[in-house]
């Protein structure tokens, strides 16, 4: 039996990231992965299929991106490439080939069986990612019937047999994989459910340089008011092609895709769809729309971090979220007649005393 301190299953990004901060520590660990390195990169996804985030977002611990094209989109082998340079790079200890079969809390410890025999460790961490299982909700239902894969079993619109296409679902794989095959002349159909779309441009920036400026992709998730719910959230209707256009359900239209609800099941070669086309698509405009919005407010002058929900300055008695930022002059800062003349110098004796707190305390720290 092999030991490890560390057994990291999974040699993708989230593995391979854990391996360089577990090596740097100096920590003993070990990367099992069942294919090769970035294997679901490899095998579970379609060949044209471009990096959904913009290259400049995708560095990884101890090699940020500094190539010559930061607001473009890698294909995948590119990406695999890059993986593979990464691991080489910092020595990741990965075992390739090795499929982990069991996993068992023993004692005070883990035994674990693979492929490649038995391994014990102190931790585990499971880096397979999200969706390491493909979901099937309809299946055919005798032989001989319509082909029906999974969109990790797509590859290209040739390698599918003649006719047209009913694609499940309108989150990032299914507007992308609905926009080839229509533009290869294929028929295609699209079920739409809840998902979640934005431009991949707004005001001239990426919309993850946005997401990232407003604190959105830093978010923690005990400060979420839904936890659950966020994890469930549909991957963005956005593609990373090339010239940066959008793939949306307007854009599919235009091509002569057709729209339609939630399929509700299958049965004697018929397929039911739900009535929610419209109310899907008005939810999903409105999210969209409030993002936007929010987005709009960044270009205000003050500090982005400052402004609550409503767009005004966000504080407690004139002392706000920012560390040095204060309020005063405004109604109701302490008392009714803050916004008052009479009133300013009360509230700025108050203020010039938290400021006079927060110098000592920042001189304190600087010594």
């Amino acid at each position: 039996m092999k030991h490890a301190d560390v057994v990291i299953i999974g040699g993708g990004q989230a593995g391979l990231a854990l391996s360089h901060c577990l090596g740097r520590a100096g920590i003993d660990h070990v990367v099992l992965e069942r294919g090769r390195i970035g294997e679901r990169w490899r095998t579970q996804s379609w060949r044209s299929l471009r990096l959904l985030t913009p290259n400049w977002l995708n560095g990884l611990p101890g090699s940020p991106y500094d190539g010559p094209d930061p607001d473009g989109f890698r294909t995948k082998d590119v990406f695999v490439h890059d993986l593979e340079t990464y691991a080489s790079r910092w020595q990741v200890p990965v075992e390739c080939g090795v499929e982990v079969t069991s996993c068992r809390r023993t004692g005070s410890s883990f035994a674990l069986s693979t492929s490649a025999g038995d391994w014990s460790a102190r931790v585990v961490v499971v880096a397979t990612g999200h969706c390491d299982r493909p979901m099937m909700p309809f299946v055919s239902e005798t032989r001989g019937g319509p082909l029906n894969i999974h969109a990790s079993q797509y590859r290209s619109p040739g390698e599918l047999p003649p006719g047209g296409v009913l694609i499940v679902g309108a989150s990032s794989s299914g507007v992308q994989i609905a926009d080839e095959l229509a533009r290869a002349g294929r028929r295609v159909m699209l079920s739409v459910g809840k998902h979640t779309r934005l431009p991949r441009l707004w005001r001239g920036k990426d919309i993850f340089f946005w997401l990232c400026q407003m604190g959105v992709m830093a978010q923690p998730l005990d400060g979420l008011a839904n936890p659950e719910s966020a994890r469930r959230q549909p991957s963005l209707q956005l593609a990373g092609r090339p010239d940066k256009a959008d793939v949306d359900l307007a854009t599919l239209q235009a091509l002569g895709v057709e729209l339609t609800g939630r399929v509700r099941g299958i049965a004697n070669r018929e397929i039911a769809f739900a009535d929610d086309l419209a109310a899907q698509i008005a939810a999903a405009d409105a999210k969209q729309g409030r993002l936007l919005a929010e987005i709009d407010r960044l270009f205000d002058w003050l500090e982005p971090s400052a402004v609550g929900p409503d767009g005004e300055l966000a504080h407690r008695g004139g002392i706000t979220s920012v560390p040095g930022l204060y309020a005063l002059g405004f109604r109701f800062l302490r008392k009714r007649d803050s916004n008052f003349i009479g009133g300013a110098g009360v509230d700025a004796q108050a203020i010039a005393a938290e400021v006079s707190i927060y110098l000592d305390r920042k001189g304190r720290q600087a010594a």
